[in-house]
C-alpha cells in the first residue's frame, strides 16, 4: 500500500508553491513544493515532499473538485484532501504584521462573506495601528492589532471602523496566510483580502 508509513499530516498549500505539512502525531513540520498543470489528460497536481511523506510525491490526475474537498488518482491509488477552514495558520504574528504593513502597498478585501462589493475600496493597515478606508472619496478609520501563534491561532482584531464597514470589526482568525492573499475567519463570517502594488 502506497500509504504505508505515511503518518497523518495538515496541510499548506502556500501562494509561492510551497508545500508545508505539519505531521499529526510528532507536529514536525515538514516543507516540499506543489504545482498545477494543465494536461491533455486533465488537471495534474504535482506533490514533492521529503520523508516521511516522500512515497505521495506523484503526478495526481484530479478527478473531483469541490469547495472543500479535492479527489485526485494515480494508477490504483487516490487521494483525497478536504479542506478544513478552521484550521489555524502557519505565519506568526510578525509575520502577518509585516504582511499587512508592507511599504508602498494596498490591500483589497476581494470577498466579504462572498460578496465583492469591497474591493473597491484600498486598506491600509499602519505602523501606529490605524487602520485606513479609502475609497468614494472618503477616508475610513479604525484600528487594528494581531496577537497569538501559530499553534493555537493567529488574530487579527479590527475595531473602531463605522457605519458599512462595521463588518469588518472583529476578532479575526488567520486561517490562510501569505505576502499576496490572507483569509480571516471571525465565527460564521468570512473575509479574503489580497494585496496591490501599484
Amino acid at each position: 500500500n502506497l500509504f504505508d508509513g505515511v503518518p497523518a499530516g495538515t496541510f499548506f498549500f502556500n501562494d509561492d508553491n510551497v508545500l508545508v505539512v505539519i505531521n499529526s502525531e510528532t507536529n514536525e513540520e515538514v516543507t516540499g513544493f506543489w504545482d498545477v498543470e494543465l494536461t491533455d489528460e486533465g488537471i495534474i497536481l504535482v506533490i514533492d515532499l521529503p520523508s516521511p511523506y516522500h512515497t505521495i510525491s506523484l503526478r495526481w490526475k484530479i478527478t473531483e473538485c469541490a469547495e472543500h474537498r479535492v479527489k485526485m488518482i494515480n494508477e490504483d491509488n487516490y487521494l483525497v484532501f478536504e479542506s478544513d477552514c478552521n484550521t489555524t495558520s502557519s505565519c506568526t504574528e510578525e509575520e502577518l504584521d509585516s504582511y499587512l504593513m508592507e511599504f508602498e502597498c494596498y490591500w483589497v478585501a476581494a470577498a466579504v462573506n462572498g460578496s465583492n462589493s469591497f474591493d473597491d475600496f484600498a486598506i491600509q493597515f499602519n505602523s501606529n495601528q490605524d487602520v485606513l478606508i479609502e475609497g468614494g472619496g472618503a477616508n475610513y478609520f479604525g484600528t487594528w492589532s494581531t496577537s497569538g501563534n501559530p499553534n493555537d491561532g493567529v488574530i487579527l482584531t479590527i475595531s473602531q471602523l463605522e457605519n458599512n464597514f462595521s463588518v469588518f470589526n472583529g476578532d479575526w482568525l488567520v486561517v490562510e496566510c501569505g505576502a499576496e492573499r490572507i483569509v480571516l475567519v471571525d465565527g460564521d463570517n468570512e473575509i479574503v483580502i489580497e494585496k496591490e502594488c501599484p
